[in-house]
């Protein structure tokens, strides 16, 4: 491959040289390949991949065993993780912090906040839910509260749900009882 740079001109010939083990996808076969493709079609749904293929579920299953000890060779779980983005505990707490009142409301205060700064989460809620992902994200903050017992709810406010901050001492309090 020729290559030349845009500043000085300069001209270069690259010779790159790769072993059929370099991609980890070249190691399958057509078939495997196919079967990778469909497998990613209908979603991981193995009753759809069954039905797509006509083979037996016991197949499929070696099939894609194969795939992935062919594809993830050397490759660790540790090494290979992809973080999606979740509304955890840390998000909310982060969140509350940024809103710094002892009250707030899921919307505008709180929505308003992740979208800022958090927008891949607020997206992934939007993605999953379009019409309800306000109710989804208040939903989320309930199950903060009884867990953690850090917020409370304090009201309604139009139709969003107002939320507490509880003092530390309160919920040592809470969590005697």
């Amino acid at each position: 491959m020729k290559i030349e740079c845009p500043r000085c001109s300069q001209k270069m010939e690259i010779k790159i040289e790769m072993n059929d083990h370099d991609c980890r996808y070249c190691r399958l076969t057509d078939s495997e390949r196919n079967l990778l493709d469909c497998f990613i079609i209908v979603r991981g749904n193995i009753t759809e991949l069954i039905e797509e293929t006509g083979n037996s579920r016991e197949l499929i299953m070696r099939e894609l065993c194969e795939i992935e000890n062919k594809v993830l060779a050397g490759i660790t779980r540790s090494s290979f993780v992809i973080k999606i983005q979740r509304m955890d505990n840390s998000v909310i707490e982060s969140a509350i912090s940024i809103i710094g009142k002892e009250e707030f409301e899921t919307f505008p205060d709180m929505v308003q906040v992740l979208e800022t700064h958090h927008p891949a989460i607020v997206k992934r809620f939007q993605a999953e839910s379009p019409r309800n992902w306000r109710a989804r994200i208040g939903r989320r903050l309930g199950e903060y509260a009884r867990r953690t017992g850090k917020i409370e709810k304090a009201g309604r406010n139009r139709n969003t749900q107002v939320w507490r901050v509880v003092a530390e001492n309160n919920r040592e309090e809470k969590n005697d009882e």
